[in-house]
Parts: C-alpha cells; sequence; structure tokens
C-alpha cells in the first residue's frame, strides 16, 4: 500500500472505530488501541497496519476468468454425466474434475472460487483435491488455453464428447515443467 495523508475528519473517524472496535473484541483490545493510536497521531508510514490480511482488489477481467472457469469445468462435467458409456470412452471422470488455483500464487482466484461456492454458486462441482479450490500447483495458463477452446465450442453449456476433449487436450502445456504430454492430444 502506498502512504496516503487523511484529513484530520478522516483521521478522527477512525480513531473513533477502532476505539469503539477495542471495547466490542477485547481478544483484539491490543490491535485496535494501536491502531487508534496510529491514526490519531497521524503516523502516516504506519497506516499500513490497519490493511493487514486485505488482499489487493481483483479487477473485472480476473473475476470474470474465475467465472468463466468455473463454467467451463461445470460444462464440461455435466456432459460427461449425460454421456453414454460409448461417449465416455477416453474421458475419465477426474480429468474433468476442476484441479483449482495455486493457493501461493492465485490466492485471489482461488478464495474469489471458494466466495462464490458459499454463496450458493457451483455448489456441486467437483474437484480434484481435498482443498477445495486450492490446486497447491500454479496453472502456467492452461485455464487461458482451455477457455480459449471452450470460448469457440458451438454451445458453450452442451458441449459433445469431441469438444470435451479438445478441451482437455490443451491441459497441461506440452512444454509444462514436468514434461509430460497430454493424453488428448487432438490432431
Amino acid at each position: 500500500m502506498t502512504e496516503e495523508n487523511l484529513t484530520k475528519t478522516e483521521r478522527l473517524a477512525l480513531v473513533n472505530q477502532y476505539r469503539i472496535l477495542a471495547l466490542l473484541k477485547p481478544e483484539e483490545r491490543e490491535f485496535y488501541e494501536k491502531l487508534a493510536h496510529v491514526f490519531e497521531w497521524g503516523y502516516v508510514i504506519e497506516y499500513h497496519q490497519a490493511f493487514q490480511g486485505f488482499s489487493d482488489e481483483m479487477s473485472v477481467e480476473e473475476t470474470k476468468e474465475v467465472r468463466d472457469t468455473l463454467d467451463m469445468y461445470s460444462s464440461m462435467q455435466r456432459a460427461f454425466k449425460d454421456f453414454s458409456a460409448e461417449q465416455r470412452d477416453g474421458i475419465d471422470e477426474k480429468d474433468i474434475s476442476f484441479p483449482g488455483w495455486d493457493g501461493n500464487n492465485e490466492s485471489s482466484k482461488a478464495c474469489y472460487a471458494e466466495f462464490l461456492r458459499k454463496d450458493g454458486k457451483w455448489e456441486w462441482l467437483k474437484t480434484s483435491g481435498s482443498d477445495g479450490f486450492n490446486s497447491h500447483l500454479p496453472d502456467f495458463g492452461q485455464y487461458e488455453r482451455m477457455l480459449s477452446v471452450w470460448r469457440g465450442t458451438k454451445d458453450r453449456v452442451v458441449l459433445t464428447p469431441d469438444e470435451v476433449k479438445k478441451i482437455l487436450a490443451v491441459f497441461p502445456h506440452p512444454d509444462s515443467p514436468d514434461g509430460q504430454r497430454n493424453r488428448f492430444r487432438v490432431a
């Protein structure tokens, strides 16, 4: 956060809020009293302490990417469920389970997806691991490549077996660090 000068009126409002919070939350009293002191005396360089635990804002584009990624995996899972045994040939259910985002490097995306799930959206979406939307691995742009294929399908909601295979063909990238080639490579 860049340090920002506040008016005395803004500082007074913050001081009063932190004093009230100190009374309402005795378990965090010391922290709120410290912040009240910081803003009362105008220690600009210390203002950042009030924002501990805050994430940077997500852009509209980032939030749309998260929603589109969840929609894409939802479409693949719905399609797979409706495929006949013959249509499922070559697609394993684990291939369409959503891996998530890396909790260390893409935590805002993972947290936003979790927020959406708690808000009643994508509740039924199957994820790969036991850690919700945290894949513990960076996506290396794989979702962007998959979304590019998905967005080019005739109907994003009702996918054909070939469309699902084409989407999966770009996951993982053939130049991924582990060097694995994808078994869905489409000619």
